[in-house]
């Protein structure tokens, strides 16, 4: 797994990569926020923080992208190991968005499928001939209720539901 730390703070203060890497090699930066979460030096009351990681499962398939200029972002260049999961973490308004939606999905949708809507600015993209479609999941209503998301589908909610019940505050709340 990888993980992309955008901050370090947000707006003006956000848009720089403060860490990427495995989640090993993000916990071991100290005084990183993400870092200390991920190695348990802070926690938030829930279950054990993650550690560790699996292997690659498509070794040296690398999706970058370099010199992402949009909004906040300065200049930062991200790479994403395909095949396996990444998270992109950082404070509210750090560039996260703007990085992954209008940057990284809309560049692959324009070369993938055509799309005319244009990504946020950047210098350069490699990586995407490992790819044969792009799709965007995000939060977006997709039924009736402004409630209904793919996570409420899939049944992820209730997965969630059970990780903040496991948290001191909602066993103190009952």
């Amino acid at each position: 797994d990888h993980i992309i730390d955008i901050g370090p703070g947000a707006g003006e203060h956000g848009g720089t990569v403060v860490a990427q890497g495995t989640v090993a090699e993000v916990a071991a930066r100290e005084g990183l926020p993400t870092g200390d979460f991920l190695a348990g030096r802070v926690g938030t009351g829930g279950p054990e923080p993650l550690t560790g990681g699996r292997p690659a499962r498509r070794e040296g398939e690398v999706l970058r992208l370099s010199g992402l200029t949009g909004r906040n972002l300065k200049g930062i260049d991200i790479e994403i190991p395909l095949g396996q999961l990444t998270v992109v973490t950082g404070v509210s308004g750090s560039g996260k968005s703007t990085a992954v939606h209008e940057t990284m999905y809309r560049a692959l949708a324009a070369r993938k499928h055509h799309t005319r809507r244009p990504a946020a600015p950047f210098a350069a993209m490699t990586g995407d001939e490992h790819l044969h479609s792009v799709i965007l999941v995000d939060q977006t209503p997709i039924g009736r209720s402004a409630r209904s998301t793919p996570a409420t589908y899939t049944g992820l909610y209730n997965h969630i539901r059970k990780v903040f019940a496991q948290t001191s505050l909602a066993r103190m709340r009952g």
